[in-house]
């Protein structure tokens, strides 16, 4: 996580601004994406795109935490 934060930091110039926008990333990859790919995976019709849109995901860490959390439900 320290490198995925280390490298949106040149994005900004403010480190306020920097911060709070790596926070919504964090949020955003963390718990939408996981919920996202969980609800996918529900249907028989989406399960190729959650597989796929599964391992695009795991570039952020976050999201590899999720999945962690939610165990053998992904």
């Amino acid at each position: 996580m320290i490198a995925f934060s280390y490298f949106f930091n040149f994005l900004f110039d403010d480190f306020g601004s920097a911060q709070t926008w790596i926070f919504l990333a964090y949020i955003f990859s963390g718990t939408i994406l996981t919920v996202v790919i969980y609800i996918l995976r529900l249907f028989e019709d989406t399960l190729y795109y959650s597989i796929n849109f599964s391992y695009a995901f795991k570039l952020f860490p976050p999201y590899l935490f999720g999945c962690t959390i939610l165990g053998n439900l992904l």
